[in-house]
């Protein structure tokens, strides 16, 4: 995919203001995840954020 389709930093951004609204991850948690994105395409952090957001709603 070109640079442009998928701009990492702007789709982290994003991210992050949605983990500030609804504090289901701390930031740390989101750098960390944001740091481990290596060869392998990340999965969309407000994807993980929800999946969590479920699990601590369940717990």
């Amino acid at each position: 995919f070109p640079e442009a389709f998928f701009d990492i930093k702007g789709v982290a951004r994003q991210a992050l203001q949605l983990l500030e609204l609804n504090h289901c991850l701390g930031l740390e948690q989101v750098h960390a995840l944001l740091e481990s994105s290596t060869d392998q395409p990340p999965l969309a952090l407000w994807q993980v954020d929800a999946a969590l957001c479920r699990l601590l709603d369940a717990g």
